[in-house]
């Protein structure tokens, strides 16, 4: 799961929450019969899962950039407290240096996500397991994110090594911290945090 709070403070207290159940996606032959009704026009899939769930992730934007007429069919498919948790670009996380993606960051959210309105969940940068802590890189990664609710970060490969120390370092979803030891928060408040609002991945 992700998490969304929409705030800019990197250190705010989110005292409410709620949770979302999700899934990744919802086009899956297999389901067909199972979860989804067989009879059920394929068609009808996303309108079906988005009424038995809260919240679902959009896997196909990490691949290309979606039509705006995608955005807006989406946002008229499904209930109006649904959120959708979309996947970052691909060509903004598989890079060498993540501080050199402004320009495909600003790509990905001008292709015409916000049609989605209030269903505009958090944003899922998924970072290689591969990839090795980079105090530096990951902070200036950061700094070119914008700053508004339901464009927060999420990392499932939420654990990134740490060459000096060996110790996993974690990209708290929904908050903009690359190193919870120099962040500046309070331990006290990591249990406050959890209570933020989640969306599925």
């Amino acid at each position: 799961m992700t998490a969304s709070n929409g705030a800019a403070n990197r250190c705010s207290v989110v005292s409410e929450g709620k949770i979302r159940i999700g899934i990744g996606g919802w086009t899956y032959e297999p389901w067909r019969g199972v979860f989804y009704p067989s009879d059920l026009p394929q068609k009808r899939e996303l309108e079906y899962a988005s009424r038995q769930l809260s919240a679902i992730e959009i896997n196909g934007t990490f691949y290309s950039r979606q039509s705006p007429k995608s955005w807006e069919t989406w946002a008229a498919t499904v209930p109006d407290d649904f959120q959708f948790t979309i996947k970052a670009s691909r060509f903004c996380v598989t890079r060498p240096k993540l501080a050199d993606a402004g320009e495909g960051i600003g790509n990905f959210f001008a292709q015409g996500l916000t049609a989605l309105g209030p269903k505009l969940g958090p944003t899922l940068w998924m970072l290689a397991k591969f990839r090795k802590f980079d105090r530096e890189d990951i902070a200036g990664f950061l700094k070119l994110l914008p700053d508004q609710a339901g464009q927060n970060i999420g990392c499932t490969a939420s654990r990134i090594a740490d060459d000096k120390a060996n110790r996993p370092r974690r990209i708290i979803h929904g908050q903009r911290r690359a190193d919870r030891n120099e962040s500046g928060c309070s331990k006290s408040r990591k249990a406050k945090r959890n209570q933020t609002d989640r969306g599925a991945t």
